[in-house]
């Protein structure tokens, strides 16, 4: 269910990233008027993609027996529908609420956006086990993260219109300005596109041919590994602001390569820390946290984590290649990938 969700998430189109580039560079021009209509034509066109995401998961809804009914019981096919329901929703009301966290981005606030996702994902883990250990199922485990989601984003938005002061005002809809945005998007969305087949493509293929406890224990080593890359992300994701106005002040090719250098640092100090650390108490983490029958997650885990190694102390890379406009070479190298790879 989650990957299946994953692929729709991608809808975004990578707007994401196109409002942090483009906020960051009305934001050193001092042009508030472009800012503000940018966050308003944000606003239309995430609502637009919600609203075709609420069709396209319908639709799905009213699929899924059929595409997991050899391998899913009648229960458990009936909680995997309120469940992607819950999913379906928290991503529709998430596309919009994710403009909040662009300014706070765009701003360079990041203390406070650093501390509220922190917060979250500490709180997560605790409302999870709490949870699990009162004997809630799924469902239950799926609406906390839901309303957890959910109150992140009010926080987010209280803290962008009282302490940044962010307007939405839609001074004019121009098309020609709507088509260079998505122009440049579209590599991206290209990007984001192979990216999900990679890694969401195989936990649907189990989930299709295989049982729910194979499932399982791939899903878990799954969320590890995202966890693992959001360690390297959390870092690269502060630059992408600082990379965008390198660009817009024409700083010359040494002074990015000297910030890729210096995070690319910073990224495998915390990762080598990480995968080390998971290598020696792995095995006895898992025995705690999962009990017996979750012993092939370590060694699952420890390979595609250290194939990330590289790539991750990279990732700041893409960061400077999109907010100089040069990204379409790896979007075309990891469409590239995908294609193998399906």
């Amino acid at each position: 269910i989650a990957s299946l969700i994953g692929y729709m998430s991608i809808m975004d189109f990578g707007i994401h990233n196109v409002l942090v580039r483009y906020l960051t560079k009305y934001r050193v021009q001092k042009d508030r008027k472009a800012y503000e209509n940018l966050l308003a034509v944000s606003l239309v066109i995430y609502s637009v993609i919600s609203g075709i995401l609420f069709v396209i998961g319908y639709y799905m809804y009213q699929n899924l027996g059929s595409a997991f009914g050899n391998s899913f019981s009648v229960q458990e096919l009936e909680i995997a529908r309120k469940i992607f329901w819950i999913v379906l929703l928290d991503l529709i009301l998430s596309l919009p609420g994710a403009i909040f966290q662009c300014v706070i981005n765009a701003e360079e606030h990041f203390i406070f956006g650093r501390t509220v996702l922190g917060i979250k994902q500490i709180a997560k883990l605790v409302l999870v086990i709490a949870v699990a250990e009162l004997g809630g199922k799924s469902f239950v485990l799926v609406c906390t993260v839901f309303a957890l989601n959910i109150s992140v984003i009010i926080c987010q938005a209280l803290y962008a219109w009282t302490h940044l002061h962010m307007r939405i005002h839609l001074y004019e809809w121009k098309w020609k300005y709507i088509y260079s945005l998505f122009v440049y998007t579209f590599f991206v969305f290209i990007a984001s596109v192979a990216d999900q087949i990679l890694w969401k493509l195989d936990s649907v293929i189990l989930g299709m041919k295989v049982s729910a406890e194979v499932v399982a224990v791939y899903a878990v080593a799954m969320n590890l590994v995202t966890i693992y890359k959001k360690f390297s992300g959390a870092v690269s994701g502060i630059f992408l602001p600082r990379a965008t106005a390198m660009s817009i002040t024409d700083s010359s090719e040494e002074a990015s390569v000297r910030l890729m250098t210096k995070v690319g640092v910073i990224q495998f100090l915390i990762l080598s820390l990480a995968l080390i650390g998971f290598g020696i108490v792995g095995q006895e983490f898992l025995l705690v946290w999962l009990g017996d029958g979750y012993e092939e997650v370590y060694i699952i885990f420890l390979i595609l984590a250290f194939s990330l190694m590289i790539p991750s102390c990279q990732s700041i890379g893409i960061n400077i290649l999109e907010a100089r406009n040069k990204h379409k070479f790896r979007a075309v190298v990891c469409c590239i990938l995908a294609v193998v790879n399906g």
